[in-house]
């Protein structure tokens, strides 16, 4: 029945990973970094992969993402978003998902920041890129966002460039711009 149907479709996980197996280049073939990951999240839910330095983590996140670096490839399993196959998707809709609905705060925050645009910018671009907001609107906002990551003095950092903030200020850049879009799912590699 169409009840069942929504219902089955609310209960179902926002995020799942089934048997997912990642691989890059080693000096005999192919070491595989991931090997049988499973997992759901729930909408609300918190969820954290913990374990030592390169047990996978940083693979997860980027295979959820599918922004694995040159070499790394997914070998098999299946991963899930809001009930669309992450692994099927083309460019054009991974892009759309990125930023919109899934968002990822990156292990060097300052590496991600683009040097030659001030903060305002990057931190606006989800907003006019995935929420249709006018540009006009987005830089508005921008200063709340700031405010919001516990950011002092907001105007005066949204006009800063990447090079001219700490590590830490360039951290909560980063997670303004990723909650910018208001996604459903956060992705945070440390």
């Amino acid at each position: 029945t169409h009840a069942s149907t929504a219902m089955s479709s609310e209960c179902a996980p926002l995020l799942e990973i089934e048997d997912l197996h990642v691989s890059v280049p080693a000096q005999h073939g192919r070491k595989f970094v991931i090997s049988g990951l499973t997992l759901s999240v729930n909408a609300g839910e918190v969820v954290a992969l913990v374990g030592e330095s390169g047990s996978g983590k940083s693979m997860t996140a980027l295979s959820l993402m599918r922004l694995l670096p040159q070499g790394a490839e997914i070998n098999s399993g299946r991963i899930s978003f809001a009930g669309r196959d992450i692994l099927a998707l083309s460019s054009a809709e991974l892009d759309a998902l990125r930023g919109a609905d899934i968002g990822m705060l990156f292990q060097q925050p300052q590496a991600m920041l683009d040097p030659t645009s001030r903060v305002r910018t990057q931190v606006a671009e989800p907003l006019w890129v995935h929420r249709k907001m006018s540009r006009h609107a987005a830089l508005n906002r921008v200063v709340g966002l700031l405010s919001d990551v516990g950011i002092p003095d907001p105007s005066a950092r949204a006009q800063c460039f990447a090079h001219e903030l700490s590590g830490g200020m360039a951290q909560r850049v980063m997670i303004a711009a990723a909650l910018s879009g208001n996604p459903q799912l956060l992705i945070a590699d440390e």
